[in-house]
């Protein structure tokens, strides 16, 4: 599919243009107003936000369906908070009634290198809570940076930092433009390499591509244009790259948590079981879909801000 950007190429730090940037020079350190903090203060925190009724996809449902996608999806919600605790810090949002405050967090903005990078909408609109979540940020000991408003970005749902190569995968697709990439790039201060996406199934990045512990990538291939594949292909060797079937990718398996050598996610075949296994992971599985049609699973869930 052929969606109409310019050439994606990676985009190399350049420390002397970030003068269209806007950053908050005095962040302070305090609690974060509507936070719930949980044990293990030793763990990089988890960002978490329970699910309000309004804050999942009930359209054309009757009043007692709703109610049923509401308990089933808080009840999903607390089977992954609960396997997550057990592990890492959990720090928790207030859910609000509001529809814009959604538990799928990692579609708000990316907290990276101590700065945090709020998403924005078509036109460069902000989200409602932008300004809840900056105070949060800030609390976290995060400073607050802006892309300029024309850029459209998706947050961290369209970013995966590869540890290995030390660069940003920048997911360009619906909720995330390609001048995102560069702009990315001069606000953190590390190379950007933009993937396009080519499949209206996978909206964003971590929906089909995952880098976990040792370098190694889940991903779907086809979510990606041709250009974009050769680009992975070239640069993550074949023995640390596992290719996900179609079933696979549909059920969110690169929307996956990981915890060291545990991934956990919706749902895996028995065959990527056995393909993780042999790579040296163990798949927790807990049901998620009732998030599936906002975009998001596992990963999207929880946004780590450690």
């Amino acid at each position: 599919m052929n969606m109409g950007f310019e050439s994606l190429q990676p985009t190399l730090i350049d420390t002397g243009s970030s003068a269209a940037f806007h950053a908050n020079p005095h962040a302070q350190q305090r609690n974060p107003a509507g936070i719930n903090r949980e044990s293990r203060p030793h763990q990089p925190p988890l960002l978490m936000r329970a699910p309000g009724r309004s804050g999942l996809d009930t359209v054309g449902l009757t009043s007692r369906q709703q109610q049923g996608a509401s308990v089933r999806a808080m009840r999903q919600w607390h089977g992954l908070h609960e396997i997550l605790a057990r592990h890492r810090r959990i720090e928790m949002l207030a859910s609000g009634s509001d529809p814009a405050c959604s538990p799928l967090v990692a579609h708000a903005g990316l907290a990276f290198r101590r700065k945090w990078v709020p998403a924005r909408a078509s036109g460069g609109m902000r989200l409602h809570d932008d300004l809840h979540l900056r105070h949060v940020a800030e609390g976290f000991g995060f400073e607050p940076c802006d892309l300029p408003e024309s850029i459209r970005f998706g947050g961290a749902s369209d970013v995966i930092h590869d540890a290995a190569l030390e660069v940003l995968w920048i997911g360009v697709g619906p909720h995330c433009e390609l001048p995102a990439a560069a702009g990315l790039a001069r606000l953190l201060d590390i190379d950007t390499v933009p993937l396009r996406l080519a499949d209206p199934r996978f909206e964003r990045l971590d929906t089909c591509f995952s880098l976990l512990p040792g370098g190694v990538l889940l991903w779907y291939p086809p979510a990606f244009d041709a250009d974009s594949r050769a680009l992975v292909e070239s640069r993550i060797d074949a023995l640390r790259r596992i290719a996900i079937s179609e079933n696979d990718a549909l059920a969110f398996a690169c929307n996956a948590i990981n915890l060291g050598s545990a991934l956990v996610l919706h749902r895996a075949s028995a065959r990527l079981k056995r393909e993780l296994d042999d790579a040296g992971f163990t798949v927790i599985e807990t049901p998620l879909d009732a998030f599936h049609k906002r975009g998001g699973s596992a990963r999207s869930l929880a946004l780590r801000v450690g």
